[in-house]
Formats: C-alpha cells, sequence, structure tokens
C-alpha cells in the first residue's frame, strides 16, 4: 500500500494529464501562518499540478481567502467550497475543552458536502490535510476515491526528565498528555481507521513516522507539513569583520509562553556566562509563563539584557531576524515550529534540541543541535555553542550562509512537488510536469 520514501530530489516524471484532487483544509488563508497557512500553501500547490477543491471552513477563513481572490484574481485549477460551522459548533468552539468536539462536528459535515461534490466531478483523490494532529482524522476516509493522509504530526511527547523544568502543573498536563498520546494514537478507533484505510500516510517528522509505524504497523513516508514561501531578503551585519571588535551576541527566542517551550533552559545558560558572555537576548511571543519567566531573569541577574517583545504584526516579527545573530529553539516537544524555517531563511543559524523536528530540519552546517540528555547537559551545551559563536565570528558567518542554504529545501515550490510525486504514485500513473507559469503563486 506505501510506496517508497519520497525524498526532496525526486524528480518529476513525464506529464500527465491532470486529475481532479479533493483537499479537506478546515483552516485555509493567505493571511495567517500556521495550520491555515499550511492550507494555503497546500492547496495552491496542488492546483499547480491538478484540478483541485478545497473544503474549508466559512467563518474564520471564507472572507479572507474571497479577499485574496478579489485581490489577486482567481487560482488557475483551484475552486473553494466554504463550510461553515453551525451556529451550536460555534458556541462549543469557544472553549479550549469543547473546541474539539465542534471540530469533530464540523467533519461529519465535510463528509456528506464532499459526498455531494464527489458525485457530481467524480474525485480521482482524497487529500485530509489539516489540522496538522493525528487525532482528529475527519470522515472523508470513508469515500470511494484513493486517500492521502498528512502530514501527521502530534505523536511526539517531551523526555519525562525534563519534568522539572515545567513546574507542578506544566509537569502534569504533560504526563496527562503523554498518556493520552499513547491511547488515542493506537485505540481511537477512528485513527485506526482511518489509518488502515489511507493509501499513504504522510509523517511529518522521523519521531512521528516511528510512532505512527510502531502504532499501527504502517510505513508512513516522511514529508515536512509546512513550509516557506521564499527565501528571505535579510540583510544581516558582517558579523565576521567584528573578529577585532567584538559586540554582543544576538540571540532571539519566539514561541508561546508554555511551560514545554523550554525558554527556562535558555535563560539558565544565559545566566551561567553572566560576566563570560556579551549577549542581547530578544523575545518574542506572549503566554501564562510570562511572568514566571521575567521573575527567573531577574534571579539569574540577566533582565537587563533580556527584551520582552511580545507579539509582533508579522512583518515586524520577521525583522527581528535580521537583528538576529543565532536562533534558540528550545522546545521539548513540538512537530516541526515553523519560527525554525523562518530563521534559515532569513540566514540566521539555529540552536534546538536533537529530536523531533529540530532533529530533520537542522543540519550541523545551518546551526547546533543539542542532545537531550537532561537539563544541566542541555543548559552546558548551549553556553558552549553561544560562546563559540561570540569567539568565532567567521565560523558564525559560516553557518549563517549554511542556514539559508538549507532553508531552499523547505520551499513550498520543492514541498509541493514532492506532493505530486505522491499523488500521481498513489493513482498509479506518470508525475505531472511543473508548469512553467507560477506567478500565480506568489
Amino acid at each position: 500500500m506505501h510506496g517508497p520514501k519520497v525524498g526532496p530530489d525526486t524528480a518529476l516524471s513525464t506529464p500527465h494529464p491532470r486529475r481532479r484532487l479533493l483537499l479537506i483544509a478546515y483552516a485555509c488563508s493567505p493571511r495567517h501562518g500556521s495550520e491555515p497557512m499550511v492550507g494555503w500553501h497546500r492547496a495552491l500547490q496542488a492546483a499547480r499540478f491538478h484540478d483541485t477543491w478545497v473544503i474549508c471552513e466559512e467563518h474564520r477563513f471564507g472572507p479572507e481567502v474571497r479577499e485574496y481572490l478579489r485581490t489577486h484574481g482567481p487560482v488557475s485549477g483551484l475552486r473553494f467550497e466554504f463550510l461553515p460551522m453551525t451556529g451550536p459548533q460555534q458556541l462549543l468552539a469557544r472553549t479550549s475543552v469543547l473546541y474539539y468536539l465542534a471540530y469533530n462536528l464540523w467533519h461529519r459535515d465535510a463528509l456528506k458536502l464532499a459526498r455531494r461534490l464527489h458525485a457530481r466531478h467524480d474525485f480521482d483523490l482524497v487529500h485530509q490535510v489539516n489540522y496538522c494532529g493525528f487525532r482528529e482524522p475527519g470522515y472523508c476516509w470513508q469515500l470511494e476515491p484513493p486517500f492521502v493522509w498528512g502530514p501527521l504530526g502530534g505523536t511526539q511527547n517531551m523526555p519525562l526528565r525534563f519534568l522539572g523544568e515545567l513546574g507542578a502543573w506544566g509537569a502534569v498536563k504533560e504526563l496527562v498528555r503523554t498518556a493520552l498520546n499513547h491511547w488515542q494514537l493506537r485505540f481511537r478507533r477512528r485513527v485506526r481507521q482511518a489509518a488502515r484505510r489511507a493509501d499513504v500516510i504522510l509523517a511529518a517528522n522521523t519521531t512521528n513516522q516511528r510512532d505512527l509505524r510502531r502504532a499501527h504497523g504502517v510505513l508512513p513516508e516522511v514529508l515536512l507539513e509546512t513550509g516557506l514561501p521564499k527565501i528571505a531578503a535579510c540583510a544581516h551585519r558582517d558579523v565576521a569583520s567584528a573578529v577585532d571588535s567584538p559586540r554582543d551576541l544576538h540571540i532571539l527566542w519566539s514561541g508561546q509562553f508554555l511551560p514545554f517551550k523550554g525558554l527556562t533552559l535558555l535563560l539558565k545558560a544565559l545566566g551561567g556566562l553572566r560576566g563570560r558572555l556579551p549577549f542581547q537576548l530578544r523575545v518574542l511571543g506572549d503566554g501564562p509563563m510570562r511572568r514566571a519567566w521575567s521573575r527567573l531573569a531577574r534571579r539569574l541577574g540577566i533582565e537587563d539584557r533580556v527584551q520582552w517583545l511580545g507579539w509582533l504584526p508579522h512583518a515586524e516579527a520577521m525583522e527581528q531576524y535580521a537583528w538576529a545573530d543565532v536562533f534558540a529553539f528550545t522546545s521539548l516537544r513540538d512537530t516541526t515550529g515553523s519560527v525554525m524555517l523562518e530563521a534559515l531563511a532569513a540566514g540566521v543559524p539555529v540552536i534546538c534540541l536533537d529530536h523531533q523536528g529540530g532533529r530533520d530540519v537542522v543540519t550541523d552546517s545551518s546551526g547546533w543541535r543539542i542532545p537531550p540528555n537532561r537539563p544541566g547537559q542541555v543548559v552546558a551545551d548551549l553556553q558552549t555553542v553561544l560562546l563559540r559563536a561570540v569567539r568565532d565570528r567567521a565560523y558564525l558567518a559560516e553557518m549563517q550562509r549554511g542556514a539559508r542554504q538549507r532553508a531552499e529545501r523547505y520551499l513550498w515550490s520543492c514541498n509541493g512537488e514532492q506532493m505530486a510525486n505522491v499523488y500521481e504514485r498513489v493513482l498509479g500513473g506518470g508525475v505531472a510536469g511543473v508548469p512553467e507559469r507560477e506567478e500565480q503563486l506568489a
């Protein structure tokens, strides 16, 4: 059922007649990052090769998609079917506890709509795109055409030896999540059914691939769930010329302020280097850990070296990469982390833990992967990396060049070609050629 692994350098073969695809992308918008951005670019890339219909939610995403199409014109080969959440579903979705119930009910309605569309258009393939998490496979795997599911994430758990970094309540939540992950991945009926039914399951990283293989006896293919629209035109200061006139090392961190994001590890590393490492740290984001992390920075005596910028508009957030020398991604569990890709695209090498998405994305020429063996060891390794970065500016400049080169692998255009190979292999034909004109995807 599952073909060979699709690699980033897989060549597209001779052109094949365009097929009819149905994508289930609850979240789809050209105006937002994260899941809506994934749904949008997945739809654009599918339409390069095949006639594509997309079912997405009306209230949150329909107006933004329509506005884009009014402004930029229609996208060739791409049609949207907007399915609104009902009034009761919207009420349920307002609370985090009941949100997944509302999301499930929306998918039930999506199956009804998909059946009507399939009767009209006779689709060749159905693809469940998002949300990326494995817990909700929807219901469209019940349709007759071949079914593709993913890329899937969310199976990964944080190393339990780091629970002490989370505080009591954070540790309890992670333990509960780990137990639920184990049960839902292996024993939830619709997850098992969708996994058996899928012609191809895509895993967002090699950790997810391993987990899905162990749970369901399948061999998922690895394809990053997200991508980059372009390589940023970011003008860095010339760090190589600063060897004779040392300056502060500029460190950037970005994310939600949640315990598992691991900022405490970076703060402790910087606190231990006080007086030895000239640095400035800028922290993008906000969340429930804001006060606790600010207090930790004060206790460590580094509060004057840390700027808490909060959430910034996307354009302003992107400007921070031009300021940064290195990007710290300290998350103790994450499928990928789109901020890593943004950093690489801006030529900012990434410091991350050597597991899950970070292990797959970052290479020795584009950043530093630190083994997550134990908290004290991670703090010490962070200190080693930061000291070398500030002392060896030629080395840092080389890593910045490597970061931009690595980012080219994750352009959406490359991701779309890999996805096209999956579609055509499932359908048993050749792979459609790359269209000559791609300006509609800008």
